[in-house]
């Protein structure tokens, strides 16, 4: 039973990664930048994607095997998502501030997870890599 209930579980945390990354391409990979509020406002929005997508990867991956993998995709992801930003949109603009605030989006993420991993996910052992059920 805690084995299903546990499959449920991270089949809901691999859903919402899921959604989370098809938004995050759709803003990401829009014609038109979303309009600043104020200077600057497209890199906080930068540093929020990529600390929302950090946060639903490491959600989606914990408790398995090789969960550490999605931190170094993650640090390579962000240059590149900004580079194939310009490729398939070519009236947005390639900028390596964009690149840096990806990056401190991904620190920040990964820092905010360390934190707050023991509250998200207690009692969320993974049997499969434990080899035991929580009771």
């Amino acid at each position: 039973m805690f084995a299903a209930l546990f499959t449920v579980l991270w089949r809901l945390r691999v859903a919402l990664f899921l959604v989370y990354s098809v938004i995050f391409c759709y803003e990401v990979f829009r014609p038109d930048p979303p309009q600043g509020l104020f200077a600057n406002a497209d890199k906080v929005l930068h540093v929020i994607g990529f600390v929302g997508l950090a946060g639903a990867s490491a959600w989606a991956a914990h408790g398995r095997r090789h969960a550490w993998v999605i931190w170094p995709l993650l640090f390579a992801a962000a240059p590149v998502v900004e580079w194939l930003q310009h490729v398939v949109q070519p009236v947005r603009q390639f900028s390596t501030g964009d690149i840096a605030a990806n990056l401190a989006g991904v620190v920040l993420g990964a820092l905010l997870w360390w934190l707050c991993r023991p509250l998200v996910c207690r009692g969320m052992a993974n049997p499969a890599v434990t080899g035991s059920l929580r009771q």
